[in-house]
């Protein structure tokens, strides 16, 4: 009995220690075979930034494609708010130019154009002592021989020369018209008051080299606006306002030709009650203005 007691232990140790060994070599093996299923770390790194860096070289195309987008939309916008900007200003311009068109409408309907019957009345000046030419009395001949004007009828004035062969010459010769250039009652928008006058010759042009001509207009205080033309000499506007030497002189007046028929002007334009502008004179040539506004 004690020998096969005996027998199963040492059985059993055998076999523990069969077990033990067997767990052992497994043991082993594990541990030689672990570093075959080991993540290489290296690797894995350089792996993740070659993504990286391909994620990153696309997302700069992608940036660059939609950077080229957004420039293209803002060069369109820009190009339309230009488009716009123009579209206004040309509106604007447009609708100016039609205020201003309407504004010139309306005026031309308010305005009224009454023509004054005026003629020639009063001469200034003496041919001589013995008043042969007068208001009175305004056609003939000097007595002394001057050359001197006269009034023909209402509207024509013809100048007679002095003779040839005399001791006369030719004197100048002021004549006023019947009225006035008076300030309008009413003057709730502009007045233009207006004459011309019509030089002509009866001698050939080359016997006129000495004429002159002035037109012009002046008042009681001995202000006055004057266009001295003369047709081959100087074409200058003479003024004094209000007697004052500050305000005295001549505007010589430049490329301007004085021919036979032409026709000069005088005007006096009054401003409204309602602005404080002042009166002012200009004179024309053959219909458009010259020099400029007194």
């Amino acid at each position: 009995m004690k020998e096969d007691t005996s027998s199963d232990s040492d059985y059993e140790l055998i076999q523990s220690k069969c077990d033990l060994g067997q767990e052992n070599e497994i043991e082993n093996k594990n541990v030689v075979e672990k570093p075959k299923n080991q993540i290489n770390v290296e690797e894995l790194k350089v792996t993740f930034q070659q993504m990286i860096d391909e994620i990153k070289i696309e997302n700069s195309k992608q940036n660059s494609v939609l950077k080229e987008i957004i420039e293209q939309k803002n060069e369109k916008i820009i190009c339309l708010e230009n488009k716009v900007k123009q579209m206004e200003e040309s509106t604007g311009k447009k609708f100016g130019e039609l205020n201003v068109e309407f504004k010139q409408i309306n005026n031309l309907a308010n305005q009224s154009f009454v023509q004054i019957a005026n003629k020639w009345k009063e001469i200034k000046e003496k041919c001589c002592e013995a008043n042969c030419i007068t208001t009175e009395k305004p056609t003939g001949e000097c007595v002394k021989g001057n050359g001197f004007a006269n009034l023909i009828n209402d509207e024509y004035v013809e100048y007679i020369e002095s003779e040839i062969n005399s001791m006369g010459f030719d004197k100048s010769t002021t004549i006023y018209a019947e009225n006035a250039f008076n300030k309008p009652k009413d003057r709730s928008n502009y007045s233009i008051l207006y004459f011309e006058v019509k030089y002509i010759s009866k001698i050939n042009e080359e016997g006129i080299n000495n004429r002159r001509i002035h037109i012009g207009l002046e008042n009681t205080e001995n202000n006055y606006a004057r266009l001295q033309c003369g047709v081959y000499g100087g074409k200058e506007i003479w003024f004094n306002v209000q007697d004052d030497e500050d305000y005295f002189g001549c505007l010589r007046i430049k490329n301007i030709l004085w021919n036979n028929n032409d026709i000069f002007g005088c005007g006096l334009v009054y401003p409204p009650s309602t602005t404080n502008d002042f009166a002012y004179i200009f004179f024309t040539h053959n219909g458009k203005q010259i020099g400029k506004n007194f």
